[in-house]
């Protein structure tokens, strides 16, 4: 795969050595000329360019038309917008990544085009949730911008769902389980599927249902 990646401070840096260490070829466009140096030094095998990645003559010398993805980890979430939009309008780059730098630009940044806007506050919050008050359920993954949720999560004692047909279950709008991992194997459930205390279930929800999904499982 082939990455773009818009400002070299640390978490740049980071995610360029780990991409490194999996084969992908990766190009870092970074204004401040000293970094440029200090990753040019200690990452041999990636690339990088000095200059403003608002520029598009800095995403044509790093051949963004032949990008898979672009990631935008600027301070600033005007300059990663117009990064990501220049890379989707300009280069057709199937896949835009940006910071969100102040939580109250993550809607804004995903409805002009962010196919993923970080939100690296909204992150830590959820993963304080989960571990709070719902230890033994996370989610694995978001999908649609965020509106789609996968969700791994161990059916309680007190959930409605232990031992009871699939088919007898009122689950929540626009949720399906689609897994079910009983110690070392894996049901893909039916309507009459039993599902037991203990069982691990794997689930694809909508955001307005997950937190009921949720409620559901704990009991």
């Amino acid at each position: 795969m082939f990455v773009i990646i818009c400002g070299g401070g640390k978490i740049g840096y980071s995610l360029a050595e780990h991409l490194m260490r999996e084969k992908h070829k990766v190009v870092i466009i970074e204004k401040d000329k000293a970094v440029c140096e200090r990753v040019s030094r200690d990452l041999d095998d990636v690339i990088v360019i000095n200059g403003d990645a608002c520029e598009l003559r800095y995403l044509e010398e790093a051949q963004a038309a032949k990008a898979q993805v672009v990631v935008a980890l600027t301070g600033d979430d005007e300059d990663n917008l117009v990064i990501c939009q220049i890379a989707k309008t300009c280069y057709s780059v199937p896949r835009a990544v940006a910071k969100v730098n102040d939580p109250r630009n993550e809607e804004a940044l995903a409805r002009l085009g962010i196919d993923v806007p970080i939100n690296a506050t909204k992150l830590i919050a959820q993963i304080v949730d989960q571990e709070v008050d719902l230890e033994d359920i996370s989610t694995l993954l978001k999908l649609r911008q965020g509106k789609i949720s996968i969700i791994q999560g161990k059916i309680s004692k007190q959930s409605p769902l232990a031992n009871s047909q699939l088919k007898d279950v009122s689950m929540p709008p626009k949720c399906i389980i689609t897994s079910v991992l009983r110690g070392e194997e894996i049901i893909v459930p039916k309507g009459d599927t039993t599902l037991c205390e203990g069982d691990d279930v794997l689930a694809i929800t909508t955001i307005e249902s997950e937190k009921e999904f949720r409620k559901l499982l704990m009991g």
